[in-house]
């Protein structure tokens, strides 16, 4: 199979290997931007990501509901390698 990109030639081998290479920088730049973009209203703990600048909701035994997520970075063959998880987290204080 050969295939026309930008006038270039490429044969099928050397699109699949192209294909088949992770572009770590790539999400490691996405993961740094997603943090960045929200430093001002995230408290980090480990791996795990609260919003601040939302209201916490107060129960009477000294926990409090928060909003958040987790995010991870993994690099399987199958699918995207960047995942990110909503989060409702209960802490106490």
């Amino acid at each position: 199979m050969q295939l026309f990109i930008h006038d270039h030639q490429i044969n099928q081998n050397e699109f699949v290997c192209q294909i088949n290479t992770y572009p770590y920088h790539a999400i490691r730049i996405l993961e740094i931007l997603l943090k960045r973009s929200i430093q001002d209203r995230i408290k980090i703990v480990s791996n795990k990501y609260y919003f601040f600048d939302e209201p916490s909701e107060e129960f009477n035994n000294g926990f409090e509901k928060r909003h958040g997520f987790t995010q991870s970075l993994n690099l399987p063959s199958d699918h995207s390698p960047l995942n990110i998880q909503t989060k409702l987290t209960f802490t106490s204080q």
